[in-house]
């Protein structure tokens, strides 16, 4: 038993190397695709209800059919190109909503106060709106960070390398110190960096 844990621990750089690598770079492309998105969505009507409704839709299907309409769509490409592709497709509900629940609800009578002393629509949007809906904003980061590496570990279908290493060798061989291993690592990376992000929050 000793033998086989410290065996599985011996890939374990190696995986939580891959697991955070599709992790920090789908996170970090989903924020800065859906916050704009959202900002957008905030200010026209028009955009609201068709983005909404479409990034709602994304998160309906089975991730695994992401994974696989992903690898499709790129000619049939595994590895780590089509795992963060459809990472960062799943990411983005949370964000967009978040951010467009934020931007509005700050309060009218702020927002009037800010135009009365002269800032312009720009000036209110970056230094008014955008500030108090931080927190709300950053709330559906945290969600999307726990969504993320939880997904990454399905990556390991499409080539790419993960804490679903463990899982899906471990399943196939019945090695249930993999799956264990793979399963814990992947949950204590989501409580992490939900910590680290809530954090952010309260600065």
């Amino acid at each position: 038993m000793n033998e086989i844990l410290i065996e599985q621990l011996s890939l374990l750089p190696a995986y939580f190397k891959g697991h955070l690598t599709l992790t920090f770079i789908a996170l970090i492309l989903g924020i800065l695709i859906s916050i704009p998105l959202g900002i957008w969505a905030a200010q026209s009507s028009l955009v609201k209800r068709p983005l909404l409704t479409t990034v709602s839709i994304i998160q309906t299907f089975p991730s695994v059919a992401i994974l696989a309409l992903v690898v499709a769509m790129l000619g049939g490409r595994i590895g780590l190109l089509p795992a963060i592709i459809a990472l960062v497709l799943y990411s983005m509900l949370p964000i967009v909503r978040n951010t467009v629940t934020g931007l509005e609800t700050v309060a009218d009578d702020v927002v009037e106060a800010a135009r009365g002393i002269g800032m312009s629509s720009r000036q209110i949007l970056t230094q008014i709106r955008i500030p108090l809906a931080l927190p709300v904003i950053i709330a559906g980061i945290r969600t999307a960070a726990v969504w993320t590496v939880g997904l990454a570990t399905l990556s390991t279908l499409v080539g790419a390398t993960s804490f679903g290493n463990y899982i899906f060798t471990g399943l196939q061989t019945r090695n249930l110190v993999a799956v264990t291993v793979g399963s814990v690592a992947a949950a204590l990376m989501a409580v992490v960096l939900d910590n680290i992000i809530g954090g952010i929050q309260w600065l």
